[in-house]
């Protein structure tokens, strides 16, 4: 398997025997997307069934600098994404808040139940070069 992290910008290149893994920071190394791709001889779709643990950690694992560059451009794209909280609250038996005998009086005086929790993230990719 050969591993590059870029020097100066800490981007970190993995390749397995089917696969690519582009690993970006963001936030000054506290998080971190990652672009895992299959080579072209394997398919999205066998990779995307054989993904275990044991691929995850090496699509994610920390490489060795080789010295080389890279160029790497990536289309920008927007992902928005709206999820209904108030089902998954109520299956983890937060229930009580989504009806009349609620009591809310720590979060609001007029608030008698909430009806829906509502959670929406947008998530934007810009070209790197």
């Amino acid at each position: 398997m050969k591993k590059t992290v870029i020097p100066r910008i800490g981007w970190n290149l993995s390749e397995g025997k089917n696969w690519v893994s582009l690993g970006i920071p963001f936030d000054g190394f506290k998080a971190w997307l990652y672009i895992v791709l299959p080579n072209q001889h394997y398919s999205l779709a066998k990779l995307i069934e054989n993904i275990n643990v044991h691929s995850f950690e090496e699509f994610t694992k920390r490489g060795d600098f080789k010295g080389s560059k890279m160029f790497v451009q990536i289309p920008t794209f927007n992902q928005t994404s709206n999820l209904k909280c108030s089902e998954i609250l109520e299956g983890a038996g937060l229930k009580t808040m989504f009806n009349e005998s609620s009591n809310l009086d720590g979060m609001s005086e007029s608030l008698k139940k909430v009806d829906n929790i509502f959670h929406s993230s947008v998530f934007k990719v810009m070209i790197f070069r």
